[in-house]
């Protein structure tokens, strides 16, 4: 755990060993985590409405173009 090792040591007073900060990770991931996870299902759900929407103009390919594809060549 060296990123948090490190910040301990440049930003706080004194050291933290690798267990404890194993330990704060551990803590912080399960805590926190859900509430970013969370944001996270948010933002999808903002942002995969307006995608299914917009589907067809994003996606959609004109039906029996094989000819027409062919008879240029």
């Amino acid at each position: 755990m060296r990123p948090i090792s490190r910040y301990f040591r440049e930003n706080m007073i004194g050291n933290i060993g690798d267990l404890a900060a194993t330990a704060l990770l551990d803590y912080f991931l399960a805590d926190l985590g859900p509430i970013a996870y969370n944001m996270a299902v948010a933002d999808v759900q903002k942002w995969l409405p307006v995608r299914i929407t917009d589907l067809n103009g994003e996606k959609f390919e004109e039906e029996f173009q094989f000819w027409r594809k062919h008879n240029r060549k």
